[in-house]
């Protein structure tokens, strides 16, 4: 029993220790130490494998799926018809701006508008706005097949976008009335602005906004649209009719205000009672459809399975994004879970339920899917993907050389296998990294800025400064991820479940030792009552005889003397 107890709890701090060394090592892997360096550098010394047939623990794709087009953005979805979505009604005016560079156009939406109406009417900066079919039902989504959306900004005075079903955010960008000219002197205004690029890099520009001939929002917007990097655009407010000019920082900026920085500005904005309008801006996501957009076979608008130990999981890539693809493996609990590495590398874990062992399970699906992931490459052509086919990634029947070919562009984690009554031993090789340990500013705490990019393969991050901890947060998050325990138990629960766990068992054997120990006492006692002599046992019973003996006598005394009487009385 204490063999048995002793393993189990040695193999649970094998699981901890596991998880623990993989996952802060994957985060810190992704990051810069504060001086800007990248050391794709381990936290903890990596656990290894000494054996030729070694448990697979960890799969993770060579790529990084982040920053690159957005190609469609879905609002409304999941419906029973078309006409649900096309006879939805606005009840007040509004408007639509969009930005790009240097362009811009706006649509104008009355009460009594339907969505079928803004599907006809939509001209937006060269993209469309449709309804359609998708694996849930019908959508209306957004659609640019020519361009970038992340390069394109949209945004309303009023909630038109959110009641379309689009995610949208509320930001701020400054804004001019043209009531509020009139204490603005005809002349040139010298605007001294910084911008923070989106590498982190510092740029400088001074903007002369030539107000000579006339002081009017036109050559305002005139001015401000012949910078490098703010576009402005003089709008109309359908709820109280005047005339407005709103100016937006262009792509380069992330359309985000808190990357301009006014130097001086000659008091123009001062003078203009510019103030900050807050406005709702639409969200794009990493939908699916847009990581694995164009690839062949691929059809966003069907939805593609992946069948893990004879779990289907069922994956719709119009609303699922990659964060989405991870929950809805994890929820399944197949004894595999999927991860996302800071700059979103896909991962594959085997859990207790299979001994931490991927090759104990079968992994199938669209082959496009996982050689867009950059777990396999069968064609050795990085640069295609093909979901035509069907792909069995890992199977039971496979032995350990055929898999390492397989995997040859991914990244595994192994490590020796033990019988199931036997400790994994992986204990032994938790150790910090000793190129951290001997010198901390090897330590990564900046997580970096992605840069974009064609393809969905992120190849170039750039620090934005030690004084970003966001890779610090990303491990501090790792305490209350469900990993442990087939994915039921974070670490911190995990790790309080092992030292109640060992309490009660300590406690337990206490109380058991304890009732052995009475319980043989008392069993010694009737042994020694049986097979013993006890003087005073001896003594009482010696007395009692002794009495009896005596009784006895005077009884025979007693009836001599009677029969001696009647004897007497017979002469």
């Amino acid at each position: 029993m204490r063999d048995s107890i002793i393993v189990k709890y040695m193999r649970k701090l094998d699981e901890y220790v596991l998880f623990t060394t993989d996952t802060i090592n994957l985060v810190h892997r992704d990051g810069f130490e504060a001086s800007g360096v990248t050391m794709n550098l381990d936290f903890f010394k990596k656990i290894v494998s000494f054996s030729g047939d070694p448990a697979i623990f960890r799969l993770k794709g060579n790529r990084k799926l982040e920053m690159g087009p957005y190609h469609t953005v879905t609002g409304i979805h999941s419906v029973t018809s078309a006409s649900e979505i096309s006879e939805k009604r606005f009840n007040t005016s509004d408007l639509i701006l969009s930005f790009e560079g240097g362009s811009s156009s706006t649509l104008s939406i009355s009460p009594g508008t339907t969505i079928g109406d803004l599907v006809s009417s939509w001209n937006l900066l060269g993209t469309t706005l449709k309804i359609g079919q998708h694996a849930g039902g019908y959508r209306l989504y957004l659609e640019d097949t020519s361009g970038n959306l992340r390069n394109k900004l949209f945004f309303s005075l009023g909630d038109s976008l959110s009641r379309m079903g689009f995610d949208t955010k509320t930001r701020g960008f400054l804004t001019i009335k043209e009531s509020d000219l009139s204490s603005l002197s005809p002349g040139v205004y010298n605007v001294s602005v910084e911008y923070t690029l989106e590498d982190g890099s510092k740029q400088s520009e001074t903007i002369s906004i030539d107000l000579s001939s006339g002081v009017n929002l036109s050559s305002i917007a005139s001015s401000i649209n012949s910078s490098s990097h703010l576009g402005a655009h003089v709008y109309t407010d359908p709820s109280t009719g005047e005339n407005m000019l709103v100016i937006v920082p262009d792509g380069d900026l992330n359309f985000d205000p808190s990357a301009v920085n006014v130097l001086s500005d000659d008091d123009f904005f001062t003078k203009t009672n510019a103030f900050v309008r807050n406005y709702e801006v639409l969200k794009f996501k990493d939908t699916l459809e847009n990581v694995f957009y164009g690839q062949n076979g691929f059809d966003p608008t069907s939805s593609f399975t992946i069948t893990i130990n004879s779990t289907d999981i069922e994956i719709d890539p119009v609303v699922d994004t990659l964060e989405a693809l991870v929950e809805k493996i994890n929820e399944k609990a197949t004894g595999v879970l999927a991860d996302l590495t800071p700059h979103h590398s896909f991962v594959l874990r085997a859990t207790s339920l299979y001994d931490f062992d991927l090759r104990m399970t079968d992994i199938e699906g669209p082959q496009g899917f996982f050689e867009a992931l950059g777990l396999v490459d069968p064609d050795d052509d990085p640069t295609t993907f093909d979901w035509t086919v069907s792909y069995k990634l890992i199977s039971k029947d496979d032995d350990f050389e055929t898999l390492k070919s397989r995997f040859r562009i991914a990244d595994m984690l192994t490590f020796d296998r033990a019988p199931h009554d036997e400790p994994l031993n992986i204990v032994n090789q938790f150790e910090v990294n000793s190129s951290v340990a001997s010198n901390p500013t090897n330590l990564a705490v900046d997580v970096g800025r992605a840069m974009e990019n064609n393809d969905w393969n992120v190849v170039d991050v750039r620090p934005t400064g030690g004084a970003n901890p966001e890779l610090l947060k990303a491990i501090q998050d790792l305490y209350t991820r469900k990993m442990l325990s087939n994915g039921k138990e974070s670490f911190y629960e995990f790790f309080g479940g092992v030292v109640a766990e060992l309490g009660v068992e300590s406690e337990t054997a206490k109380h058991l030792k304890t009732n052995t120990e009475i319980l043989k006492q008392e069993i010694d006692n009737e042994r020694e009552r049986v097979k013993g002599v006890s003087l005073d046992e001896e003594m009482a019973n010696m007395i009692e005889y002794q009495h009896a003996f005596n009784a006895a006598a005077k009884v025979i005394t007693t009836v001599d003397e009677m029969i001696q009487t009647v004897i007497n009385m017979v002469r």
